[in-house]
């Protein structure tokens, strides 16, 4: 799966802060996501996305496309982990391992409820400002690749200009974010991409909680991802 390196923190942009109106659309997005899957918390981790873009749409007035969730999960891969369930795809959002888990079995389903929103509340900014960095990183490179083929002789490095160049368009630019393969819908059948294999599986099969190999990194997050799986048929969107 083609992703997009993480930046680092330490190493800012010296352009203005400014994003194309496409990589501002991902921001809401994120922002949508976040909102629904926390008032929604009763759910969990897990929801349909028909459901989940039926909130979406019904609270922001905004199309909402499955696109969307490909491109972020371009940008943090480490976030999503998409499934398919009786047709649809499932979609499981995942916290940072350093955002503290409370004891499950401890816990009345209203307070699991409320736990979940809280640590998805904790995570939230965290995760926003991340976002953010990247798609300023994008817009970095872009606008350096396009001072080099402008100026193939410039005598400067254009990563390390501090204001955009005059002929330089944010929203043309910019070159949109790949979108990140998704899971086959036929029932039973397999899928391969780059980054491994991906399935889909049966409807009595519950969604699939790991990522392949390759994201080995992630393993630190199994304990949540044992206990994102949740029965489909517990997902009522209001």
């Amino acid at each position: 799966m083609q992703t997009i390196a993480k930046c680092d923190p330490a190493s800012r942009s010296r352009l203005p802060d400014r994003l194309p109106q496409h990589y501002l659309a991902l921001e809401k997005a994120l922002q949508a996501i976040f909102t629904t899957f926390s008032a929604n918390s009763v759910r969990g981790v897990t929801m349909e996305f028909k459901r989940l873009k039926s909130c979406i749409e019904t609270t922001t007035r905004r199309p909402f496309a499955m696109t969307l969730i490909q491109q972020l999960e371009t940008l943090l891969p480490d976030l999503f982990l998409v499934g398919v369930r009786q047709g649809d795809y499932c979609i499981e959002l995942r916290l940072p391992a350093e955002v503290s888990a409370p004891n499950q079995a401890q816990l009345t389903p209203l307070n699991r409820s409320i736990a979940w929103s809280t640590r998805l509340m904790t995570a939230r900014p965290a995760m926003m400002a991340t976002l953010h960095e990247v798609l300023r990183q994008q817009v970095q490179t872009a606008h350096a690749e396009f001072v080099r083929k402008k100026t193939p002789e410039c005598p400067f490095d254009p990563m390390e200009m501090r204001t955009f160049h005059s002929a330089f368009r944010l929203d043309t630019d910019c070159p949109p974010v790949p979108a990140a393969p998704l899971p086959s819908l036929t029932v039973g059948a397999a899928s391969t991409t780059p980054g491994g294999v991906r399935n889909s599986y049966p409807s009595n099969t519950p969604v699939p909680v790991s990522r392949s190999s390759s994201n080995s990194h992630c393993s630190g997050q199994q304990a949540d991802r044992s206990r994102a799986t949740v029965a489909l048929s517990e997902l009522v969107c209001p």
